[in-house]
């Protein structure tokens, strides 16, 4: 077997999957290692290294994406590509795997040939260098057989430290790192070293390579770290978009206003006062000559004062022009004047900026004022919402978008930050998303999207699911029926595989009930047929639901205050209920306990459910109330789980304006905490 082969080490725990991979990859000339779990997976990269891993996502114990940080962590497998296979496909899920390591997705199930040149693809792409071990960036010329780097020929002298530094970025050019992944990548993740370490070699190459032309290579980003970069932009882009106001405004020439101070102008009429009393001394009329100056001083200061209030009230278009103090009045007026004009000039072209940009948003986009008042719209406001110029400005926007749920979701958006989908005033089958942003002073810019084509992929979405439920029910129902008779008496070496077969029919009735009820809640989450629910009454039948399911291996406690009842819909409240209790329960084991309290707090009756079992993990915890997420999805099959469960529990609390809440611990148990409103608590109804 020729030893250039790439090899590529497959991490899956269906062996069916991985014989089928290792036949596809030895028929396109690669070499197999297989492992089934990421134990397995660890041994086999520290015997050999391979060239690239293909691994799943989800397996028992350790999982896709913790055995990938696990390797990035170590320096001798940190730079492995790792192609994750996984029947996830959401963004959220790509992103998690592109965050933690994974250089490439396939989705499950997926062609042996794309497989094949997603391989190719990600091995030319992680490796730069080309057959003689050698890269050019640039006029830099980088020899990892030689261990050198060449600028034109000419050798660059630095230390070995910079050289593993310039190496580790021009074989990952383009990309940014941070002071803490350098050192992890170019000194290793057990050397214990100092972030400015990185910066004093980083100074040291800049200056190895400042006599070659080639230090701005290595660009700092502000904040982050650095990164190796040879194609840069002539000029930056921020300029480009937003050209600085100087280069915008031509105010003209300013009148320079002359360098003197209060001192020199007291200066000036002392000096002149002694010229006038010593002419009139030698007239022999002091005091005339003296008086005579005064009043023809006093006259110039109200001949330009009143020049000064001419000009001010507009009776004059060119600013006064005098001598002395007031040549220095009206030429600091006139600069100040011209400065006002610049300002305005600039802040007339920053809105300027504004409106453009905020004309070419997709999205409707309104600012209004601290009465609710329109004081400005896009263009996409008048086709979105058939707002016209100059006619509504000024209207109150709850004028215009009329629907009491716009009114009360913009009467608190002071104090809560939310968004609000409604139909557009402009026609029942448009879909609308609205958000408020805080706009200057006691302004509010208001952002409308369109999103009918996501609401209309997510009803379509509903009734899928609701439909297909249905009609899976029937022949369910045929195939447990006739479980159930073969069951009555069995042939003894099929009763073993009649019990499994019942056990997984049963799992996905369970499943499809599930479905329905969420499927129901998500379409009817506003009903108008409100009780007063007594919740003390279903607690208490909970509990003995509880018991049944636990069969005596559980310490049960309630704690219900019998007298604290809620305004909500029963059988919505009960099947949220039941969720919490029924969960509490699988996940505790056997010994353990499970507590329901439910009481009256000053922040509204609360509901909490709490037990000491396995616990979850605190990453996890954000996801829980998502459709079909499951911690440990081998552990939820062997519970019976379907990861619906806390979906509804979701739904139902949404619909009643309540919260979920929820701590866990891994060994210490896990804690569901439901807040309802005030408003919504009720005193048990007299007999």
């Amino acid at each position: 077997m020729n030893k250039n082969q790439p090899v590529v080490l497959v991490i899956d725990d269906e062996s069916a999957i991985r014989d089928m991979i290792k036949f596809a990859l030895e028929q396109a000339g690669m070499r197999v290692q297989s492992a089934a779990n990421a134990h397995q997976a660890l041994l086999a990269v520290s015997e050999r290294r391979p060239d690239m891993i293909l691994m799943d996502w989800m397996m028992p114990g350790v999982s896709g994406i913790e055995l990938t940080r696990r390797l990035r962590k170590d320096s001798f497998s940190k730079d492995i590509p790792i192609i994750m296979l996984t029947a996830r496909v959401t963004e959220d899920d790509k992103v998690a795997g592109l965050e933690a390591g994974t250089d490439d997705f396939v989705i499950k199930p997926f062609s042996p040939r794309e497989l094949i040149a997603r391989i190719r693809a990600v091995l030319r792409r992680s490796s730069p260098l080309d057959a003689s071990g050698q890269l050019t960036l640039g006029k830099l010329t980088l020899d990892t057989i030689a261990r050198r780097i060449m600028h034109n020929s000419v050798e660059i002298q630095m230390g070995p430290t910079e050289y593993r530094l310039l190496e580790f970025f021009m074989t990952h050019a383009g990309r940014s790192y941070s002071r803490t992944q350098l050192l992890d990548h170019v000194w290793g993740t057990n050397a214990y070293l100092e972030e400015r370490t990185v910066d004093v070699h980083i100074r040291r190459l800049r200056k190895a390579l400042e006599p070659f032309g080639s230090s701005h290579y290595l660009q700092t980003i502000r904040g982050h770290g650095y990164r190796f970069l040879i194609e840069q932009l002539p000029f930056p882009v921020s300029r480009v978009l937003f050209p600085p106001h100087e280069d915008r405004l031509d105010p003209g020439p300013l009148r320079r206003m002359p360098v003197r101070n209060w001192k020199f102008h007291i200066g000036r009429l002392i000096l002149i006062a002694g010229i006038i009393l010593a002419l009139g001394w030698l007239a022999g009329y002091p005091g005339k000559a003296l008086a005579l100056a005064l009043a023809a001083y006093t006259g110039w200061h109200v001949v330009n004062g009143w020049r000064l209030f001419r000009w001010l009230q507009g009776s004059e278009n060119a600013i006064p022009e005098s001598f002395g103090l007031w040549a220095d009045i009206f030429d600091t007026i006139n600069s100040l004047a011209q400065r006002n004009r610049m300002q305005q000039e600039q802040y007339r072209a920053i809105i300027g900026e504004f409106h453009s940009l905020t004309d070419a948003f997709p999205d409707a986009t309104l600012v209004i004022d601290e009465n609710d008042q329109i004081t400005w719209f896009n263009n996409a406001a008048s086709s979105l919402l058939g707002l016209k110029l100059p006619e509504d400005l000024g209207q109150a926007v709850t004028n215009l978008l009329r629907g009491p749920d716009f009114a009360d979701w913009l009467a608190i958006q002071g104090e809560v930050k939310s968004r609000l989908e409604m139909p557009s005033p402009r026609s029942d089958t448009t879909w609308l998303t609205v958000s408020a942003v805080s706009f200057r002073d006691k302004q509010r810019l208001i952002i409308l999207g369109d999103i009918s084509d996501v609401h209309q992929v997510e009803q379509i979405r509903r009734d899928f699911v609701e439909n297909i439920s249905h009609e899976l029910r029937t022949p369910l129902t045929v195939l447990l029926g006739y479980l159930e008779l073969l069951r009555q008496d069995p042939p003894d070496e099929m009763s073993n595989a009649l019990e499994r077969m019942q056990d997984q029919a049963l799992q996905m009735q369970s499943m499809l009930n599930d479905l329905l009820e969420l499927s129901r809640l998500q379409s009817d989450e506003i009903r108008k047929d409100e009780e007063i629910v007594n919740i003390p009454t279903i607690l208490t039948r909970l509990k003995e639901q509880a018991e049944e399911l636990s069969r005596g291996k559980h310490e049960l406690v309630f704690d219900v205050d019998a007298s604290l009842y809620l305004s909500g819909i029963a059988p919505d409240i009960e099947s949220a209920l039941r969720n919490l209790i029924t969960n509490a329960l699988k996940y505790t084991p056997p010994g353990g306990t499970v507590s329901v309290n439910w009481s009256d707090t000053p922040e509204g009756p609360l509901l909490t459910v709490s037990d000491s079992g396995i616990g979850i993990p605190k990453r996890e915890i954000p996801r829980l109330t998502e459709r079909f997420y499951r911690v440990g999805s081998d552990r939820a099959r062997q519970s019976g789980g379907t990861g619906l469960g806390l979906s509804i529990v979701k739904h139902v609390l949404n619909a009643h304006h309540a919260s979920l809440l929820i701590h866990s611990e891994l060994g210490e148990g896990s804690e569901f905490i439901c807040t309802f409103p005030p408003e919504r608590k009720r005193s048990k109804p007299d007999s």
